[in-house]
């Protein structure tokens, strides 16, 4: 290993592997003209190597953007089995293409200072910092805010915080409950002072659009285990309906195996890749509402609006079980948390595509995550006391309230609370 090899782990030298190659396929592979005006700015790989964000800038203007960037999403196909020819990697991980908006915001600074040493002047060793300028280094600062952020499947809710991050420069970030790789939709995420209440909207009902294959048994409940069993499928609509009628209400789960909770501080699914499997309680739930959207023969598409704490993937091995078939989730995709909905989301790709402007316009107040809390009113000293962390006098007619004061407490020294009233 070479000196200036040592100072970088494995997965830095795997990003720069693949930036070099995508670049080199890039410039004489391809033909499209457009893509061929792409340069791979930076790489970067998720902790297990399965996907891999890539930073482009073109050439071939704003006007065409979109055309490029379509362009690169319909080439991974062939991008991955070059990757895989040319570096030796356990597996090859999938492509997201991401615009990066440095090197313009880079070029603008350059042409300024530019602009300002040639009408001034302005000391040899100011100009000796205009080369250094092409290449710009992320600034973090602060954002405060919520995003509704529509997470695509395939990417974990973390690689999807660090890249929605990183399109804010956002010097703090918190997402609020995780999505399974598997799963898409609605994934809020909270910057700044956001994040003094992202454990708040654990609490909050969710609501689904799940899609179930019958008579497939998977060891993780869905499409990305090993199979375990197959069997026929023999029943009809009809049998289907009346087996959902059975999982309405309150309901008894037993959480999988392939899990986050914990044993003795283990996490289940670190337990689960070891083949052990250990007794989990069984935990009380509530599906308020499951309706059935399609149904194919052997496949069908759920919504369901559910209690926090339901397991989804549980939800359709046990519709499975009823029906003596057994059933596996095959796709997942979150469409509202409380009064939050997925129709009010933002993809990654579309914020990479938008003016810093454009981008701030998507981030929600801080109190967005609060909105399903009554409104408190209070006189212009009533709210600098409490804008202050010190108690305020609640109105006696309120039993919500007067219930609630230790919550409202600990939000009292939110940066973002209003001069003559706190809305919950």
């Amino acid at each position: 290993m070479t000196t200036a090899n040592r100072g970088f782990s494995r997965k830095d030298r795997v990003s720069e592997q693949i930036r070099r190659v995508l670049a080199d396929v890039l410039a004489t592979e391809l033909k499209d003209p457009r893509v061929g005006m792409v340069s791979i700015t930076d790489v970067e790989v998720t902790a297990d190597y399965a996907h891999a964000k890539i930073y482009f800038s073109t050439l071939a203007g704003r006007e065409q953007l979109n055309t490029v960037l379509t362009d690169l999403q319909n080439a991974p196909g062939f991008l991955r089995r070059e990757l895989s020819k040319r570096i030796s990697i356990h597996m090859t991980p999938q492509l997201h293409f991401v615009f990066d908006q440095s090197l313009e915001r880079g070029a603008d600074l350059t042409k300024l200072i530019q602009e300002a040493v040639a009408i001034s002047d302005c000391p040899i060793h100011a100009r000796s910092l205009i080369p250094a300028m092409n290449k710009t280094r992320r600034s973090w600062q602060r954002v405060d805010g919520v995003l509704l952020l529509d997470k695509p499947s395939g990417m974990t809710s973390n690689s999807a915080l660090q890249s929605a991050r990183r399109q804010f420069s956002a010097a703090k970030a918190g997402h609020t409950g995780t999505l399974d790789p598997l799963a898409s939709g609605l994934l809020p995420l909270c910057f700044g002072e956001a994040t003094k209440f992202s454990a708040d909207l654990l609490e909050a009902d969710k609501t689904y659009e799940a899609e179930l294959l019958f008579g497939v048994t998977t060891d993780t409940g869905d499409a990305e285990g090993t199979v375990l069993q197959r069997r026929p499928v023999e029943f009809g609509r009809c049998d289907l309906e009346a087996a959902l009628m059975r999982f309405r209400g309150r309901i008894s789960q037993i959480p999988p195996m392939y899990s986050a909770l914990k044993r003795n501080g283990i996490p289940l699914y670190q337990l689960a890749r070891q083949g052990i499997e250990v007794e989990r309680k069984t935990r009380e739930v509530t599906i308020y509402e499951l309706r059935l959207l399609d149904f194919s023969g052997n496949a069908c598409r759920l919504h369901v609006s559910c209690s926090k704490g339901t397991y989804i993937r549980t939800l359709a091995e046990d519709i499975g079980n009823a029906l003596t078939c057994g059933a596996h989730l095959t796709a997942l995709r979150r469409v509202a948390i409380g009064p939050l909905s997925i129709s009010d989301a933002v993809t990654l790709d579309q914020l990479s595509l938008l003016s810093e402007d454009d981008r701030a316009s998507w981030l929600l107040a801080p109190d967005t995550l609060l909105q399903s809390l009554p409104d408190v009113h209070l006189d212009d000293e009533a709210a600098l006391r409490f804008s202050h962390g010190n108690p305020s006098t609640l109105p006696a007619t309120s039993k919500w309230l007067r219930e609630n004061a230790g919550f409202m407490a600990r939000h009292a020294c939110s940066a973002w609370a209003r001069p003559t009233a706190w809305a919950g």
